[in-house]
């Protein structure tokens, strides 16, 4: 549907909502064509979760029983801190998109680093995203619930897996956060933050 698009034959802006930003970022990385420019992904959980949202009961049940197995997509982004190696041989989805195993694949990294601006936004109080600091491709330390790994001291980001060290490096890589829940980013944020990246030439 996308290359059927005439309009986005030499390439788009896009912006990933939530989880549509773990699809934005899976469609740079494994195909591309046509590219994406500049990518915005808002209260997207790039390195995953560890919690379920306290209203959400089948959540709990299902990564009870089956967290990286169950039909529900967030156990495509589970990731259970206290159990590294279940988490690399297990999960479906997002071990692979974020080159974590010990084979990894070039084109991902690749195809990330082409963005002109990868731009990821943080809901400081998101209570769906746990820890919200996924949403910087940041999470706690493995073997720990609480102790924060910040994005430039993390495994992922000192191996450049997916190419953020290389982007950043490059002034390509912008941190945004705004305090509210889970998608509650004001108009006004919007349109200071955000749009700005968006009306930049493709």
């Amino acid at each position: 549907m996308v290359r059927s698009d005439l309009k986005l034959a030499g390439g788009f802006n896009a912006v990933g909502l939530s989880q549509g930003g773990l699809v934005l970022r899976g469609y740079v990385e494994r195909f591309n064509r046509p590219p994406i420019r500049t990518l915005v992904t808002v209260c997207a959980p790039h390195a995953g979760v560890a919690k379920c949202p306290a209203e959400q009961e089948i959540c709990r049940l299902a990564v009870r029983w089956w967290p990286y197995t169950s039909p529900f997509a967030f156990s495509d982004y589970w990731k259970d801190v206290t159990d590294r190696d279940a988490y690399l041989s297990k999960s479906q989805w997002l071990a692979d998109v974020n080159n974590e195993r010990q084979t990894k694949n070039e084109t991902y990294r690749s195809n990330m680093i082409a963005l002109k601006r990868y731009v990821l936004v943080m809901a400081l109080n998101d209570t769906i995203v746990i820890p919200a600091l996924s949403e910087h491709h940041s999470f706690w330390k493995w073997g720990q619930s609480y102790d924060e790994e910040p994005l430039r001291s993390s495994e992922g980001y000192i191996g450049d897996y997916i190419g953020l060290r290389t982007l950043d490096m490059a002034g390509k890589l912008f941190l945004h956060a705004f305090v509210g829940g889970h998608l509650q980013f004001s108009g006004d944020f919007w349109e200071k933050t955000i749009l700005p990246y968006l009306g930049e030439d493709i």
